[in-house]
């Protein structure tokens, strides 16, 4: 029977397992707590546990070592005071930290020379709140001083890696570079990168690899894979693009690594591989030389005359296949033709032949080509496209060529024709040595030349001299020391009538008479001595027994000791001399109907008396006189100027040869008539005579001609001083402009300040401003004269703007002067600013209404316009004109006219016929400036009393002219609240152009240069709306720094001012279309309308 679980046995039972339980549990704790005793103990860190104010509970026998303090010392005190010596914790102590963290914390104290690691465990309570901790004193000196040491010696390697000669990288099986040393990176074209950092750029091996062998990286991987070492070249572009080679021995490590890296030890062998690439060319182009060299010196001795060709061909085939050139070529000039032709060519495989293309090209066609070539010596073109003569580049484009080399060839000091090398698969290069290399060879191509036309010439003259000696009309005889005869020429033989078998071997004298026989026999060996003889006659014996006298001039050949050997003789027949003495009776004949047939009047004339001598018929038909009326009559009876013409007779001296000319004297005719001639005059001796021959001739025609050139040229004198008058005034109206809108717009802006006219100084104010727009109006005036108004020309019909005027005209020119409208049917269109039209019409008829005379009561001014064609015809007598389709406007007036004096002076600036106070002397001026502006030219026709007509002609344009719509311009608002930009380099203008738009409500940024208006853009935060700036400026112009600006701010707007203006925004003074001008000066609200226009 069970005891029952609640029986006091029971009880017992349980309570003693307990109580065993429990005893057994007290052991164990008391066990574990003698093992951490011990340990605790036994430990070298110095371990306290301390309470939550920080005092020290426990602490084990490490802590004397440590702090040199025995262990009741330290128990019930605060830590920091045994640790630091301070009766608070420092800042930076872990204890703090790990209060409030409730985490370990830790750091480390340097005390003396040795080093210690604080650690601060908390220990907390039930509730998890900090109730003590565990700190720990780690002694870490010998750690430290281990990885001081191991810091210093992978310093000393980090070093040694960064700053070796060899290329040094670790790059992983996926090619990306992990690291890499200084030479390393430069050589990947890295120089001043921290190469720290290099394996965030996150490159890769393979993407330095030429194109042509990227493939080869995975084989490159493989090797390393399979071998654990790989070596060999790699070629590599860097980052800036050049070319590497590296010279490389890699090897994959594994070993304690979680992915396997390849480090890699190269050498950029780049400079030796050029360097042994250069040696490699230079030697070949030392065998080159030398086999040219050695070709050069066999192939004349080969026995084919023309031995030339073949070299010259062989040689250009192999420079082409040594150079790796496309063509090599020898081009040969013709000085008589003054042509090159491509005489000898080698073409590459695939390469087109040009030869036969390109022969007989006159040397004219290509001034580049020759100039470039005689003054540098060489032409060097690397790419074609840069060859600005457009004729030259099309016909080396139409050849397939890329890139050329060429030098001169000088035979015997004189320029040959031209050796050259065509590239037509490649744009290449031609470094120096090209250029050596290729004037060697034709050093060596022109001697080669040279020697071969020494040799052509001499034999040329062998067989010269031969082919003289056999078929000259002339005889030649030979004979040797002793006086036998040598040898004859055919001519010799037909002279005497001999065969040479009967005259070889003779002596000379045997064909003598016995008297020249012994005369030749006494003079033989002074002839002998002297080597010379000229002028020698001899009597010969013809076979048929004829006497016949000769001249003998003959020369002696010596040997190398200069003993005579040999004659050179030549015989002149006395026969032929008396034949040519006839001849000469002929030629007097001759001369007399070539004197009597000459179309000038020549006469011979004695220079003491003046006589005339001689005169022939053209002399006759000048003067009117018979050929006897003549022959009794002086020059001086000729000349309208007889002094003159006697002084030159007597004082010229009879110099043999002595030729005068005198290009203008006066004479007279048998009628009275003067007339310019011109003189030719040969002063010699007749007869012991001083005499002289005149050459006459009649130069009227001529004299007509040069006074039409010298009209030519005074015309073309009077529109250059014009044009330069034009220059110098746009520039004064330019600076006049600048002034005047500050003029203007300040007084607008006092104007408005002071209350108005009715202001104490408004009327003073408005005095100001009426005397500035006059000025401004007389500086548009002076723009209009130098044509550089500003001008917006549109296609119009002439007669619908001046119909438009007539009403205005009417009311300028009053009522006393009537007024004609003639217009011409059907107008072509004309180019033009209507405004322009305007300000011709009232210039010319303003001049007409003041030009009517004083004593009439009306006067007339007709306007007429018409269509016209100028002919090439009238052009050559007007040179302001071309020819064409014009349209002509023509204002004439019936007033007082004008005198040569004053038509020469009326387009010139400032002249004025009127008086002081009623004109500028600018009208016409401008009406001038306005024709040339728009392409046309005038003409004046005036007589005094007769009245003036003006007639302008403005050429015609191809283009119909819109019908004229009349608008009515709206009302524009002013105000605005957008951001304007200007830009101005005259402070004065800057200032008011700011203040007209500030008054105006606009925001704006002022500069006045154009620099600053960039750093302006750059800096603002917001939108620029408008640009305005000035057109010429210091550092770039308008448009550039428009530009410019566009690029920062696209969305801005550009409004451009101008005292006149430039050609950076106009061609010819005429306002490109779509570009917003307004010109200085301007008013305060022109300026202001302008921008709100522009703004929209």
């Amino acid at each position: 029977m069970e005891e029952s679980a609640s029986s006091p046995a029971a009880r017992i039972k349980a309570f003693e397992s307990e109580l065993q339980e429990v005893s057994e549990s007290l052991a164990q704790a008391r066990q574990a707590a003698r093992e951490w005793e011990t340990t605790f103990n036994a430990s070298s860190d110095a371990f306290w546990i301390l309470d939550k104010d920080h005092h020290v509970l426990r602490s084990n026998r490490a802590a004397e070592t440590i702090f040199q303090k025995p262990i009741d010392t330290m128990i019930g005190r605060l830590c920091c005071e045994t640790v630091h010596g301070t009766a608070c914790p420092i800042p930076e102590c872990p204890l703090r930290r790990a209060r409030a963290t409730l985490q370990r914390e830790t750091m480390e104290l340097a005390v003396n020379d040795r080093y210690y690691q604080i650690s601060v465990d908390p220990i907390l309570d039930g509730e998890g709140r900090f109730n003590g901790a565990v700190h720990v004193v780690s002694d870490i000196t010998d750690r430290k001083r281990t990885e001081a040491a191991l810091q210093q010696s992978e310093a000393m390697y980090r070093d040694l890696v960064e700053n070796s000669s060899v290329l040094i990288c670790t790059h992983d099986l996926d090619g990306r570079v992990l690291s890499a040393n200084k030479r390393a990176a430069q050589s990947l074209g890295y120089p001043d990168f921290d190469i720290n950092r290099i394996s965030s750029l996150n490159i890769h091996i393979q993407d330095f690899l030429l194109p042509e062998v990227r493939n080869l990286f995975s084989v490159y991987i493989e090797e390393l894979k399979t071998k654990g070492v790989a070596a060999g070249e790699m070629a590599v572009l860097d980052a800036r693009g050049n070319r590497r080679i590296w010279e490389y021995n890699n090897s994959l490590r594994t070993e304690g690594l979680e992915k396997p890296i390849v480090r890699g030890i190269a050498h950029d062998i780049t400079e030796r591989r050029a360097a042994e690439k250069e040696l490699k060319r230079r030697l070949v182009y030392e065998r080159l030389l030398s086999n040219i060299s050695t070709l050069a010196v066999r192939v004349e001795e080969l026995s084919d005359d023309d031995w030339l060709s073949p070299f010259l061909e062989t040689s250009l085939e192999i420079i082409g296949k040594t150079i790796g050139v496309s063509r090599t070529y020898i081009f040969e000039h013709c000085h008589h033709t003054d042509t090159m032709t491509n005489t000898f060519e080698w073409c590459a495989e695939g390469i087109p032949a040009q030869k036969e293309n390109l022969r007989d090209i006159p040397a004219s066609f290509a001034p580049w080509w020759m100039d470039t070539m005689f003054r540098e010596g060489k032409i060097c073109v690397e790419d074609i496209r840069e060859i600005q003569d457009d004729i030259i580049r099309d016909m080396l484009n139409d050849q397939g060529i890329l890139s050329l080399l060429v030098v001169p060839l000088f035979v015997e000091g004189r320029y040959f024709g031209f050796l050259g090398f065509d590239e037509c698969s490649r744009r290449r290069k031609w470094p120096a040595e090209d250029v050596d290399l290729l004037l060697s060879i034709s050093r060596i191509m022109t001697g080669v030349i040279e020697r071969k036309r020494n040799e052509e010439a001499l034999r040329e003259s062998e067989q010269r001299f031969r082919r003289i000696y056999e078929e000259s009309p002339i005889a030649y005889q030979s004979i040797d020391a002793d006086g036998r005869i040598l040898d004859v020429n055919p001519a010799w033989l037909n002279l005497f009538g001999y065969d040479r078998e009967e005259v070889i071997g003779k002596f000379l004298w045997e064909c003598f008479t016995p008297e020249s026989r012994q005369t030749f026999e006494t003079n033989f060996p002074v002839f002998r001595k002297r080597g010379v003889s000229h002028g020698q006659e001899r009597e010969i014996v013809h076979k048929d027994g004829r006497i016949m006298t000769v001249v003998f001039d003959g020369v002696w050949v010596r040997d190398k000791q200069g003993n005579p050997t040999y004659t050179h003789c030549v015989l002149h027949d006395i026969t032929e001399r008396k034949a040519a003495e006839r001849a000469l009776q002929r030629s007097e004949e001759d001369f007399h109907q070539l004197f009597e047939a000459e179309s000038d009047a020549i006469f011979l004339i004695d220079n003491e008396t003046g006589r005339l001598l001689r005169a022939n018929q053209a002399a006759c038909d000048m003067y009117g006189y018979s050929r006897e009326e003549l022959l009794t009559m002086k020059n001086t009876d000729l000349s309208a100027e007889p002094e003159e013409t006697q002084k030159i007779t007597v004082e010229t001296p009879p110099i043999e040869k002595r030729i005068i000319r005198i290009p203008l004297r006066w004479h007279r005719r048998k009628d009275g008539e003067r007339f310019p001639v011109e003189i030719t005059g040969r002063f010699f001796l007749r007869e012991g005579r001083p005499v002289h021959i005149a050459a006459i001739r009649d130069i009227t025609e001529r004299i007509k001609a040069e006074e039409e050139q010298e009209r030519l040229r005074e015309q073309l004198f009077q529109a250059q001083k014009l044009d330069a008058i034009g220059k110098l005034a746009g520039g004064v109206a330019h600076d006049f402009n600048n002034m005047l809108a500050v003029i203007i717009g300040r007084a607008e802006l006092a104007l408005v300040k002071a209350g108005g006219l009715h202001s104490p100084v408004g009327s003073d104010i408005q005095e100001i401003l009426n005397a500035a727009q006059r000025s401004a109006e007389l500086t548009r005036q002076l723009l209009a004269f130098a044509r550089r108004q500003t001008a917006e020309p549109k296609v119009l019909d002439l007669n619908d703007i001046i119909t438009e005027m007539l009403k205005m005209v009417r009311r300028l020119i009053g009522e006393d002067m009537r007024l004609t409208w003639m217009p011409g049917a059907n107008l072509w269109p004309i180019r033009i600013d209507p405004a322009q039209v305007d300000q011709i019409l009232a210039n010319l008829c303003v001049n007409a209404r003041d030009a009517k005379h004083p004593g009439k009561e009306t006067g007339t001014i007709q306007i007429e316009t018409r269509k016209v064609r100028i002919d090439e015809g009238y052009c050559n007598g007007h040179v302001e004109c071309t020819p064409g389709d014009y349209v002509m406007l023509a204002i004439s007036d019936d007033g007082i006219g004008m005198d040569r004096e004053t038509l020469a002076l009326i387009f010139e600036p400032f002249f004025t016929t009127k008086e002081v106070g009623k004109g500028t002397g600018l009208g016409l001026s401008t009406v001038f400036g306005i024709v040339k502006q728009n392409g046309g030219f005038i003409n004046v026709y005036s007589e005094p009393g007769q009245g003036t007509t003006f007639k302008i002609y403005l050429p015609r344009v191809q283009q119909e002219a819109p019908a004229v719509e009349v608008t009515q311009e709206p009302m524009v608002r002013l105000e605005g609240t957008e951001t304007v930009l200007i830009v101005e380099d005259e402070e004065i203008v800057l200032g008011l152009a700011k203040q007209i738009l500030e008054h105006y409500g606009y925001r704006v940024l002022a500069a006045n240069r154009p620099g600053e208006a960039l750093e302006l853009a750059r800096s603002h935060e917001g939108r620029i709306d408008l640009l305005v700036t000035d057109v010429v400026m210091p550092q770039m112009n308008g448009k550039q720094l428009k530009n410019l600006i566009a690029e920062i701010h696209p969305e801005v707007r550009v409004l451009f001012m101008s005292g006149y203006t430039s050609n950076v925004i106009q061609q010819k003074g005429i306002l490109d279309e779509g570009i917003h001008f307004i010109q200085k000066p301007f008013s305060v609200k022109a300026f202001a309308e302008k921008v709100r226009a522009v703004l929209g």
